[in-house]
């Protein structure tokens, strides 16, 4: 058997190019799919946290549905991250290996969503025809292996689709996959050999599952329904379609989509390949995001739970509200490095465009500056709280804990912004590509010019010194006025109540800009000090404080310890 010359052996790269035909448009549209994946991770948070937290919610129907929440997290964090990177950052090469890695996570998952409605279908049978029976059938120990049993269904039946593609297909005719993600078919017709076994045992999962679980669930909903239109009252039967009414929606979308975007792929070869792509990503991202909503609109008990959180909840204190604060950004910052410092060091994927490198380097440096203003605020707090307690809650009321929120924001982005402009309009010419760093950085990127970079460093060190030497004089001129303070309080008990609850807050500042200070001194003037050191210290600079903070503050700060006991003590006194 010959082959073209353009034929080759088991790529080790493939090329996704996301949505062909619109290449153009392909960052407005990642805006929406970043938001419903934003939504679907909190959405699913949020019920899996009221589901843990709440006792009347260990049911069969909440213990689905907080798998249903899992499965949902997992799908579109397999999905969306990749496809963000391919639109807005221009990352589209995957390993062969990750490809098939995705591949199958997606396809697992999709297998055990269809499974947990399948179990969920059955739970309602139950509970609406054999409602005395319900207790006694669906216990936890069932519910559990029902769980296992989804899963290893699932996995049990993509895990072939794997073996067929790396141990039957050995020449390929391309490494461009005209899709978003890793799907199975656009893998396989990447391949030059015979491709109708990997065909057939990837039609035969899909209507394994789908058929199968379809089948069991609308035969259960005609015995529901005969069931609930044979009671004699009619609020009984309102009530127990209500019970039904967020699966048989959940369900619907979940299969009205997955059949649509399969017959547009197999019967319409007249639309374009843009709109199948669209589709199959919509499939996949919409009923992870819609799925939380539905259930928190349409479940009654979920209502009721966060009602009760509303109205027991009371107004945080301003230090527990600038705590937020810094959590936020720490989560961001280390969100803007981590993940591609990892595809560094892991999968060897350093190519980064100009665009996504200017945008690494201002979200980094603004974050950075975020945090500095939250720590001066947080300084001021303290300042109030103890050297003037009586004007402490009419100063920092909730307009202005706003005000400064917004202040310190706008601040970080105005400083941060015409660095990013200078490198733009000024920078025309490089020497290198080769950025000698972990993650991109301003002085770093101003070094790969083959211009006079003189202004660029010149507001370089305006920004830093304009944030971090005032932030740092306030600071300290605060914790002076507050140690003169708190000596001249008489009771030894009251200086000790003062002094520990500036604790966390001096611990995280000494952290913040002990290491600041020290990456900054080491890289301006430790010539002698070999790179490797100057790039590690940068690194903990920027990543060692988002991991202490919630150490320091979980550890330190009584309102936090004691809601972290309540919530300890309360899940074992439920085990019990």
């Amino acid at each position: 058997m010959s082959f073209s010359n353009v034929t080759m052996l088991t790529p080790s790269v493939l090329t996704l190019i996301g949505i062909p035909g619109l290449e153009s448009v392909q960052s407005w549209i990642g805006i929406p799919f970043c938001a419903m994946y934003l939504t679907a991770v909190l959405g699913n948070t949020w019920l899996l946290s009221i589901i843990r937290s709440e006792r009347s919610l260990r049911e069969p129907m909440y213990l689905f549905l907080g798998m249903l929440a899992v499965t949902d997290i997992a799908l579109s964090t397999s999905v969306v991250p990749k496809m963000l990177g391919i639109f807005w950052f221009h990352v589209s090469e995957i390993y062969f290996d990750a490809c098939l890695l995705q591949m199958w996570l997606i396809h697992t998952f999709q297998c055990i969503e269809s499974g947990i409605l399948l179990a969920m279908a059955l739970d309602r049978y139950v509970a609406i025809c054999s409602p005395l029976r319900h207790a006694a059938i669906f216990t936890q120990q069932l519910v559990t292996q029902i769980g296992v049993a989804v899963t290893l269904r699932a996995a049990i039946l993509v895990a072939p689709c794997l073996v067929l593609i790396k141990c039957r297909l050995h020449l390929y005719h391309t490494t461009v996959i005209s899709h978003s993600y890793c799907e199975h078919m656009a893998i396989v017709k990447l391949a030059a050999g015979n491709i109708r076994v990997n065909k057939i045992y990837g039609l035969f999962v899909a209507f394994t599952v789908a058929v199968f679980d379809l089948t069991v669930i609308t035969l259960s909903y005609v015995q529901i329904f005969v069931a609930v239109f044979r009671l004699p009252q009619k609020e009984a039967r309102l009530k127990a379609v209500h019970t039904c009414v967020p699966h048989i929606c959940v369900f619907l979308q979940l299969y009205l989509l997955a059949f649509f975007s399969f017959f547009t792929h197999r019967f319409g070869g007249h639309i374009p390949p843009y709109i199948h792509i669209l589709f199959s990503s919509i499939y996949l991202v919409v009923p992870p995001c819609l799925n939380p909503l539905v259930y928190g609109a349409k479940t009654k008990q979920i209502r009721i739970h966060v009602t009760k959180i509303q109205t027991r909840k009371q107004s945080p204190s301003s230090y527990v509200h600038f705590l937020g604060h810094v959590g936020a950004t720490d989560i961001a910052l280390s969100t803007c490095i981590l993940p591609k410092m990892l595809g560094i060091f892991w999968f060897h994927l350093p190519d980064i465009s100009f665009e996504a490198c200017l945008l690494q380097m201002g979200l980094i440096h603004s974050f950075q500056a975020i945090e500095s203003g939250v720590l001066l605020a947080m300084a001021l707090d303290r300042y109030v709280a103890i050297c003037n307690p009586l004007r402490h809650a009419s100063i920092f009321s909730r307009q202005l804990l706003t005000h400064m929120g917004v202040g310190v924001t706008l601040r970080a982005a105005i400083l941060t912004a015409p660095c990013l402009v200078l490198i733009k309009c000024r920078l025309k010419h490089y020497r290198t590509t080769v950025i000698s760093h972990s993650y991109c950085e301003h002085t770093a990127l101003v070094k790969l010019a083959a211009e006079d970079i003189r202004i660029h460093k010149i507001i370089g060190l305006f920004v830093a010194f304009t944030i971090l030497g005032l932030d740092i004089i306030v600071i300290t001129v605060s914790y002076i006025s507050i140690f003169i303070t708190i000596f001249q309080l008489p009771q030894k008990e009251a200086r000790f109540k003062a002094f520990n609850t500036c604790i966390a807050h001096i611990c995280v500042f000494l952290q913040f800009y002990l290491l600041a200070f020290f990456s900054f001194f080491t890289h301006r003037f430790g010539s002698h000090i070999p790179p490797c050191v100057h790039i590690l210290l940068s690194n903990l600079y920027l990543l060692v404080p988002p991991f202490l903070n919630p150490i320091v503050y979980g550890v330190k700060t009584k309102q936090i310890r004691d809601h972290v006991l309540n919530v300890f003590f309360s899940k074992r006194h439920l085990d019990h």
